[in-house]
């Protein structure tokens, strides 16, 4: 048993970016003997500048920009959690570091880079007016095997930007799939980033038959702030002035109450910024300057509209290894293009077919560009209401026929079908028998995940946040979750069976109210996203279903969820559960009966991360081979300590697959151990390559910086030559 006095006490918000190599000690129970390979976990981890939580000042006095950001846009943070030793957990990890993560440290703050160059959090985004987009890869992890390979690669994936490949046993970054060229940028060509902003799936599917990779990269047709002409070069130059011109702009509205009556209160916003800009020019010496540079976008880049606008567009690709593919972009049966409104966090096949949504998670332009000025609540209160809408109430799903994937050809034809009610993760079945798709959903229905708690929000009925809360993800749910079952007839686009599963619980026995689906989370089952097994038919699926508080439920979220269509729960009645809660659970799903036949109930205060299946060393004949193994979860757990001071314990906590009811077999915990939350996570039977870093990075950076402007390509090529190169070499 450990000393518990060497656990530190620790808030709600709180990691290390440190990297480990530690063994977790045992806090309750016994290590099973039978637990085999390794476990990872990706999760968010703060900037170059702290981990969490984001302090509210710098050390220097200074307010600090990043107070307040969503912790979901932190740099990506890796634990390996090795489980081959019998009755041992050893953890290690990393944090991973793209080249753009070396650009970032070179100008951070505090650097005389930082003004000009430096990367700020302008919502999920990290960006650097100068140099692009921080590539966060911190949401996923995907093993792949290609052809030839003698054990899984391991890739580490986002919604924006490209998958890395990292090294399974040091955890250091190998190289990106695929070539900057192969993608087409979210920003229009008014923005030449050398760091470029790719929205495309954090869940890229790998087919451990065929030993193919598919991804999407996509781009989309949305007014943002950077369209407003000259506000690019003023706000690099001047962020002081475009930040007064902008609260100008809102009093203006607010004067002539116009910001609650207009429909398109959004676009006036930018006519007018875009009419004072034009008046500063005639006003000051820098006004005349700006005026000129904007001039030389107009007359020498051919700035016209069509630079401040995207086509929408999606497309699909196919990896035979890191570097080889095909493209196509997928067109819908009247040859027109796809058009995604919200983002592709998640894909999926089955043997014969590739299979899209648009999820429920709004990472749209509109939140990622739409304000380098989140401390200001005026500014950033204004944006927000008038460029956030709910997420969609039902999912558009687009089917591909792998048959018609033919090499050479430019386009490949999907059939669009639409689900109710919206959901963000979903997998299939392998097999599809008969030409039937069977897929499992998981519905966060009226859970809004893509928006985050702002320093100045009330909950409901009006009272503060509690403090400590910035930044976190509003997981007030507005109506119960759902599971669901679908078999789907790919040919014509149509439902043959459908049955969605929904349970509020008796808040009535508070310590076993029953299964409940709130705030269905994180899934898992026996070979999930392997690269070496494809799963024909899924018999078991093991379900995070979230807790409601009341401290979690703000008065935006409320409000931009109270007419929910797909409504289940009486609005009136979410404020009920709320306030007396629905606790945690973690439940086992049999496909076949459709019934949540096991469940744990957790304490009050309790928070599961990542849930991952992890098979026996050595199979029980007595159980079912879909419930043969145990999982491995991690926790973070709100304990009063002496004096009613809370301490949010980080642990790792390990279930017998086959008997959640009896609770945890083991807690594991350890000092250095500290997360702000857990992400996706990956079960793999071997480490990934051993591969070093992978030649031909830099070049292609290299190529952009050559395009950099004359009056600042000296500075930038600086920073890659001297931080970033020498790590790529």
């Amino acid at each position: 048993m450990s000393n518990q006095n060497t656990i530190p006490v620790r808030p709600l918000v709180s990691s290390t970016r440190d990297s480990l190599d530690v063994t977790l000690e045992v806090k309750q129970g016994t290590i099973p003997q039978d637990l085999s390979g390794y476990v990872f976990i990706n999760t968010p981890n703060g900037t170059v500048n702290s981990a969490f939580p984001y302090p509210k000042t710098h050390s220097d006095g200074a307010h600090n920009q990043e107070y307040s950001s969503p912790l979901l846009g932190g740099a990506g943070y890796i634990f390996k959690f090795d489980l081959t030793e019998p009755g041992v957990v050893k953890m290690q990890t990393n944090l991973l570091k793209p080249p753009s993560y070396y650009a970032d440290e070179a100008t951070k703050y505090g650097t005389s880079l930082y003004k000009l160059f430096g990367f700020r959090n302008w919502g999920i985004a990290r960006l650097s007016l100068l140099l692009g987009a921080a590539a966060q890869i911190a949401t996923t992890v995907i093993p792949v095997r290609f052809r030839g390979d003698t054990t899984s690669r391991l890739l580490a994936g986002a919604d924006l930007g490209r998958a890395y490949e990292f090294n399974g046993e040091t955890l250091d970054i190998i190289a990106p799939i695929g070539r900057l060229r192969d993608y087409e940028a979210a920003t229009p060509a008014i923005v030449p980033w050398i760091f470029k902003l790719i929205e495309g799936t954090a869940h890229p599917t790998f087919d451990p038959v065929t030993q193919e990779l598919f991804t999407v990269n996509y781009t989309k047709s949305v007014k943002t702030l950077l369209q407003a002409s000259g506000l690019l070069p003023l706000l690099k130059k001047e962020p002081t002035t475009v930040e007064k011109m902008i609260e100008e702009v809102i009093d203006d509205m607010h004067a002539e109450g116009i910001v609650n009556k207009a429909e398109k209160v959004f676009d006036d916003f930018l006519e007018r910024l875009e009419k004072k800009i034009k008046q500063s020019e005639h006003r000051t010496w820098f006004g005349r300057l700006i005026g000129k540079v904007v001039n030389f976008f107009k007359k020498i880049l051919g700035f016209v509209e069509k630079e401040t606008m995207l086509e929408d567009s999606v497309y699909l690709l196919r990896f035979t290894d890191r570097l080889t593919h095909d493209r196509w972009k997928v067109v819908d049966e009247n040859g027109e293009n796809i058009k995604i409104w919200q983002c592709m966090h998640q894909t999926s096949l089955s043997q014969d077919y590739v299979l899209l949504i648009d999820a429920a998670f709004k990472l749209t332009i509109d939140i990622l560009l739409n304000n380098p000025f989140p401390n200001n609540p005026k500014i950033d209160a204004f944006l927000r209401q008038h460029t956030t809408s709910a997420q969609l109430a039902d999912t558009p799903m687009y089917i591909i026929k792998r048959s018609d994937l033919v090499a050479g050809n430019e386009t490949i034809t999907a059939k669009k079908l639409t689900l109710k009610p919206e959901f963000i993760h979903f997998t299939a079945n392998y097999a599809n028998p008969n030409n039937l798709i069977t897929i499992y959903t998981a519905s966060n229905a009226a859970a809004c995940l893509a928006e985050w708690v702002r320093y100045y929000d009330k909950l409901l009925p009006g009272t503060p946040i509690e403090e400590g809360t910035e930044g976190v993800l509003c997981v007030g749910s507005m109506d119960v979750g759902r599971v669901g079952k679908v078999v789907i007839d790919p040919e014509t686009a149509t439902i043959k069976e459908e049955v969605m599963l929904h349970e509020t619980g008796n808040l009535d026995t508070p310590g076993d109210i029953g299964p409940h689906t709130w705030l269905s989370g994180f899934y898992t089952f026996r070979d999930f996203i392997s690269a070496e097994v494809a799963v024909d038919e899924i018999k078991n699926i093991y379900w995070q279903f979230g807790a409601l508080e009341e401290r979690r439920l703000t008065k935006f979220i409320f409000d931009l969820y109270k007419d929910y269509p797909n409504r289940i729960v009486p609005v009136e009645d979410i404020e009920k559960f709320s306030e007396k809660g629905v606790p945690l659970q973690i439940a086992r799903l049999n496909t076949d009966t459709m019934k949540l036949e096991d469940y744990f109930q957790y304490p009050e205060n309790y928070t599961l991360g990542a849930i991952q299946f992890v098979p026996r060393r050595t199979p029980n004949p007595d159980i079912d081979p879909s419930m043969d193994g145990y999982l491995f979860t991690t926790m973070i757990n709100g304990v009063e300590e002496e004096g009613d001071q809370l301490n949010y314990l980080r642990e790792v906590w390990i279930f017998d697959a086959a008997n959640l009811a009896q609770g945890p077999v083991c807690t594991l915990t350890h000092p250095l151990f500290d997360f702000g939350f857990t992400l996706h996570s990956l079960w793999t039977p071997n480490v990934g390559s051993t591969e070093g870093v992978a030649k031909g990075i830099n070049q292609e950076f290299e190529e952009l910086v050559d395009q950099v402007e004359p009056e600042h390509q000296d500075k930038v090529r600086e920073i890659f030559e001297k931080h970033v190169y020498p790590n790529f070499g």
